[in-house]
């Protein structure tokens, strides 16, 4: 027999809807999602009951997406029911989707199923619609909800309780500098223990930040007195016994001007009175040198490096000093000193030109070039390619000369005799002078550049006062 079509109690629900893994950018792989709800029949039902969920494209008409899908017998436990649903991998592609819930008594109820409207719309994140009696929170079980059923920013602050995410809850290196905002760590934010707050105070005028304290917090250092600065637009009113330009200690000191050195001032190894002798002086090319046993050398300027250095000269080399007090005043290529450290050379100049050497011990080159001066107490005062080669020999200027002076030499006959030697590219000419008295005989003799061949001898004679006979 058919049960009685009677007017039967409204049926009524108060849905609580919990969504799992509702991901919109993964559509091909939708998981099943659960549906709770609380149905009141004329009460609060109890007995088993038939449901239908049919899933549409729009809040009201519409087309159907999935379903129905079909729940029989389900008990309820005071109104409260749930469901679990599996739609098809196509069903979530991107736009809204809303849940409509049929229900019908259960299980021998041949009734139409009563639609419970309006349809709820579903969203793409964990979301909760709770009756004021229902909890469903509670009955999630722990952990049951994990990241991978969670969809990219789904869950944003405005879904996090207060203090909810602690360090022990996130995983190591899961917080990058990517993913906190600007301006989202503050002060408040920060364990001073642990990271250093940014300074933001200032140093007054002539002092500078000597140290910065966790808070923030700076320390200034003052820079020594105005007064005790060299200023770069001149000094006034200094004392040049306590105040003064350069070392303290035993380096050398350098003026530099574009970046290459222009002075050079070197201490003496010799001291007196606990504090160097004398210094090295080298001006000019930053290639110009002293020898390192050299004391009280000068360099007043000039030379330049070895090489293609200078392009309208030739034959570019530096000035050197390789004696005790010796002097080259500039040009270059010039060297003052014998470079053997014997001493020998000591005191000797070269005055400026180019490729001159002076090495004997009080020589002296005024300039010109290719000279040299190697005679003690010689002299060249300029020209090219002349040689002073004996002790207090001389040579003018001109070209090509050599002037060897041995002083006054004994003979058989006990008179003196001085020796002059003039060269020339083509011969050799010995001019002996013999001293006698008043009278004075000049010998000639020509030499070949092989010094061991044959000479030819010619003698004249002069007498003082009378007109001097010309060589």
């Amino acid at each position: 027999m058919s049960r009685p079509t009677s007017t039967r109690p409204a049926l009524a629900l108060l849905p609580v809807l919990t969504l799992l893994a509702l991901a919109a950018s993964t559509p091909a792989q939708a998981e099943p999602f659960t549906y709770q709800g609380l149905l009141r029949d004329s009460g609060s039902a109890t007995a088993d009951y038939d449901f239908e969920v049919v899933l549409y494209d729009a809040a009201s008409d519409g087309g159907v997406v999935a379903g129905p899908f079909s729940f029989d017998n389900v008990a309820l436990d005071n109104g409260r029911f749930l469901l679990e649903i599996d739609p098809p991998g196509t069903t979530f592609t991107g736009p809204d989707r809303w849940l409509e819930l049929r229900v019908r008594r259960g299980p021998d109820d041949l009734q139409p199923y009563t639609t419970l409207l309006p349809r709820q719309k579903l969203h793409p994140t964990p979301y909760a619609q709770h009756a004021s009696d229902a909890d469903f929170a509670a009955q999630v079980a722990p952990d049951s909800v994990t990241s991978t059923e969670i969809s990219v920013a789904a869950v944003g602050s405005a879904q996090l309780a207060d203090g909810s995410v602690t360090t022990t809850k996130l995983a190591g290196g899961a917080v990058s500098s990517a993913k906190i905002a600007n301006g989202a760590i503050g002060l408040s934010q920060i364990n001073q223990t642990q990271v250093q707050v940014r300074a933001s105070d200032t140093c007054n005028a002539n002092s500078a930040i000597g140290w910065i304290g966790q808070d923030g917090s700076i320390g200034c250092n003052n820079f020594p007195s105005v007064a005790g600065l060299w200023s770069t637009s001149g000094n006034a009113g200094t004392d040049p016994s306590t105040q003064f330009l350069g070392t303290t200690d035993n380096q050398a000191l350098e003026i530099r001007v574009a970046n290459a050195r222009a002075l050079r001032v070197e201490p003496s190894s010799i001291t007196f009175g606990g504090l160097p002798s004398t210094a090295n002086m080298i001006g000019g090319s930053r290639a110009n040198s002293t020898s390192t046993w050299v004391r009280g050398g000068t360099i007043g300027g000039g030379g330049v490096p070895v090489g293609d250095s200078d392009p309208d000269f030739a034959g570019e080399a530096p000035n050197r000093v390789t004696d005790h007090y010796a002097t080259v005043g500039g040009g270059f290529g010039n060297v003052a000193g014998n470079d053997s450290n014997d001493s020998a050379g000591y005191m000797a100049t070269v005055a400026g030109g180019g490729g001159n050497t002076a090495s004997a011990s009080n020589s002296a080159i005024g300039g010109g070039s290719g000279n040299t001066s190697n005679g003690p107490n010689s002299t060249v005062a300029g020209g090219a390619a002349n040689t002073a080669a004996g002790s207090g020999a001389g040579i003018g200027g001109g070209s090509g000369f050599v002037r060897l002076v041995h002083g006054v030499l004994p003979v058989a006959n006990s008179l003196m005799k001085d020796v002059y030697q003039e060269l020339t590219t083509a011969a050799r000419r010995f001019v002996l002078l013999i001293s006698a008295g008043r009278t004075h005989t000049y010998e000639t003799r020509f030499q070949s550049a092989a010094l061991d061949a044959p000479c030819d001898a010619g003698a004249r004679t002069h007498t003082e006062g009378a007109e001097e006979d010309r060589l």
